[in-house]
């Protein structure tokens, strides 16, 4: 079953297309980032959200950069035997990225997941589930955790050459009355903001992150993937 490869081969060809504008919220930017979304027959919706760097970071941050295109499929659920730990509901994210620059960058990302009730989840590595999503979604693609996969990326820069790396993001515990949440991620850029923290006078140092918004309405006492939509995508520091 190598659906997923032959999914990403569509999305890289949709890169080129427009998708439908996504709103812009942080003020830093000012601009849109525009997601291209396929659906796929059996996997549903999968989404790219192609990388910016505006004028005006350009203007603060000479060198800063952003890889060109992260692909992702939204959050699953999946209940797995952890060793040491019992039986466990895991929220995952399936995600690829590539550097489409002429230069290698390194990638090194953290996922953070944050809830519409309060709550605040770094993302896990787990050995077993990711064995067991591997197995789910395509034995050929190898999906990496977020340490393995941590390092430098090639430039696919070249026509017909491209590499590519596969991801999944993993959560533990992360709360059944969620409704609504976003998806933190950082690494796909080296841009950065400092600010004064107007409490206390210090210097803070934002980084760009790029934040993907979801609903999930449903049940909390029986979760299904199904229930969870994407809703938009916006470049933020944080």
């Amino acid at each position: 079953m190598a659906y997923v490869l032959t999914l990403w081969v569509a999305l890289t060809a949709l890169l080129g297309q427009q998708g439908p504008a996504v709103p812009n919220k942080a003020a830093q930017q000012g601009e849109q980032v525009r997601a291209v979304k396929v659906v796929h027959q059996r996997r549903g919706p999968q989404y790219v959200v192609p990388g910016q760097s505006t004028e005006a970071e350009v203007r603060i941050q000479k060198d800063i950069w952003t890889l060109d295109e992260f692909s992702f499929l939204p959050p699953r659920l999946i209940n797995v035997d952890i060793p040491g730990r019992g039986r466990k509901l895991v929220w995952y994210m399936v995600y690829r990225v590539v550097n489409r620059s002429d230069q290698p960058r390194r990638f090194v990302p953290l996922f953070t997941l944050k809830t519409d009730t309060g709550r605040v989840y770094r993302d896990v590595v787990i050995p077993k589930a990711r064995w067991v999503i591997q197995a789910t979604e395509d034995p050929l693609t190898p999906l990496r955790d977020s340490v393995t996969i941590s390092g430098i990326l090639p430039p696919s820069k070249e026509e017909g050459v491209e590499h590519a790396a596969y991801g999944v993001a993993m959560w533990l515990d992360v709360d059944p009355k969620t409704d609504a949440f976003s998806i933190y991620v950082r690494g796909l850029s080296n841009g950065f903001k400092v600010i004064e923290d107007p409490a206390s006078g210090k210097r803070i140092v934002l980084r760009k992150e790029l934040e993907l918004k979801f609903a999930r309405p449903g049940d909390e006492f029986n979760p299904t993937s199904k229930e969870i939509r994407f809703i938009e995508a916006q470049w933020v520091y944080r």
